[in-house]
């Protein structure tokens, strides 16, 4: 398994530890390669990344964890297919899986991380009564959202033990 190291954003062969993996859509990218430098014989993850992907990081260092798995970094062109039959492995062997249910790609964000504002219901103010609207359903929300139209996507949920769902409204824990 390969990860990545969110101190150094050092690629490396996972050590025996916790990981988190991360769900989301790809959507318009630039090439892989613009993203990563090779330095004495190590591959680092160079910035900018997209907004989704260093949300992601930070989302990782806050739950005092190091290592991140991220199919786009952490699996080798030439293992695709090994990999690939191994998504039940990776995605049920991670610490948490962060899905990043919200936007149409990796521009997004992760909402309510790194100044990343979530859609909040407005108040309604009738007479000296100030009434305070509830989120919508999380479920509807995943379910609505470009993330659960995917099939890839949805099956690294469904592979997923635990999940950490981002959605543009809320952020939600599901065991």
């Amino acid at each position: 398994l390969i990860v990545i190291d969110c101190q150094s954003r050092e690629i490396i062969k996972a050590p025996p530890a916790k990981y988190v993996a991360l769900s989301y859509i790809w959507g318009q990218q630039k090439p892989r390669e613009k993203d990563v430098e090779e330095k004495e014989g190590r591959l680092y993850l160079t910035g900018p990344l997209g907004k989704t992907i260093e949300d992601a990081i930070i989302v990782t260092q806050r739950l005092n964890l190091r290592y991140l798995w991220i199919d786009r970094y952490c699996i080798p062109k030439d293992d695709l297919e090994h990999q690939i039959s191994r998504m039940h492995e990776i995605y049920g062997g991670a610490y948490v899986t962060i899905i990043a249910a919200a936007g149409n790609g990796p521009e997004h964000g992760i909402p309510g991380v790194n100044n990343r504002t979530r859609i909040k219901p407005p108040p309604v103010t009738i007479g000296s009564r100030t009434l305070h609207a509830t989120f919508p359903s999380p479920k509807l929300l995943v379910e609505g959202s470009k993330w659960y139209s995917r099939g890839w996507t949805f099956q690294e949920g469904l592979l997923s033990c635990r999940r950490l769902v981002f959605t543009d409204h809320q952020v939600y824990f599901h065991c």
